[in-house]
């Protein structure tokens, strides 16, 4: 019996010294790393095209926070999942987007900074000219609110539809007063657009989405939006986090770190003159 419980508590050594070197390897694995006091960011951005983000990813790297991009092709599903947790702040939508969402869904997301102007386009692979445009020829709109709004004061401008005088809101198709081509005009979701292109006779675009289509905004549009300075605010994109978390000192680095000369002309680089770096005309929020 002396022998067995002797040879038992060898055993039982031995288990003990394998049990410490398997944690003494685990700790070398990189999925062990050692935890660090680095701060996060989840970002919810439009599109694949993350080149404007580089140096806001570096100067707040150097500040000890970590900016973590995640992309959207849905405006409206970047507001839910900043709502929902998933992310932290989304750099997606213009104020009176953001408006309309928080009216709509009874939410509270509030706007942090301004980041960029970028008007709406009329595009068409069938004309080169808007009086080329057929009569009943088809015209496809964004189907939100706040960009259908635009699009149809953006035909109005072109000298293509009237709308009603004096009216409170973003207009709808129901409020088209005059339509002397008889033009049939269809929505659907911003990021559907561009492929209306090969079917539509012209589509209004926003310029990311004309952008990830490989078009120029300023030379392919046959007419883009030129808005006074005071119904442009209304269509500045901002930085929009969750309201009871507006300042987040982590977030105010983030703003700082866009606002910045170099991000003002990568704008410009990235949507070949169509944008401008919103907070050098309308501020910082």
């Amino acid at each position: 019996m002396k022998g067995y419980q002797k040879i038992l508590t060898l055993v039982l050594v031995g288990l003990v010294s394998l049990a410490g070197c398997a944690k003494l390897d685990l700790g070398t694995m990189e999925t062990a790393a050692e935890p660090t006091d680095q701060e996060s960011i989840k970002l919810g951005i439009m599109g694949d095209d993350t080149s404007l983000w580089e140096p806001v990813q570096e100067r707040l790297k150097a500040q000890g926070i970590s900016l973590d991009l995640f992309k959207f092709t849905s405006y409206d599903q970047a507001n839910k999942d900043l709502l929902n947790g998933q992310i932290d702040v989304n750099a997606s939508q213009t104020k009176a987007y953001l408006e309309n969402f928080n009216t709509k869904r009874k939410a509270k997301l509030a706007p942090i900074g301004n980041t960029m102007f970028s008007p709406l386009g009329l595009y068409s692979h069938k004309v080169d000219h808007l009086d080329d445009l057929r009569i009943k020829a088809r015209l496809v709109i964004p189907k939100d609110p706040t960009n259908a709004g635009r699009a149809l004061k953006l035909l109005e401008e072109a000298g293509l539809i009237t709308l009603k005088e004096n009216l409170e809101g973003e207009p709808t198709l129901k409020d088209i007063q005059d339509n002397p081509k008889q033009f049939k005009i269809d929505q659907v979701e911003a990021d559907k657009t561009p492929p209306e292109l090969t079917k539509a006779d012209a589509v209004v675009i926003n310029t990311n989405f004309a952008l990830e289509a490989k078009m120029d905004p300023v030379q392919d549009a046959l007419v883009r939006e030129d808005l006074a300075e005071e119904e442009a605010a209304a269509y500045v994109q901002v930085l929009a986090v969750r309201a009871e978390e507006a300042d987040d000192p982590r977030y105010q680095k983030l703003v700082d770190a866009f606002q910045a000369s170099d991000v003002a002309a990568r704008i410009k680089e990235i949507s070949k003159g169509a944008s401008q770096a919103a907070w050098e005309t309308f501020g910082r929020q």
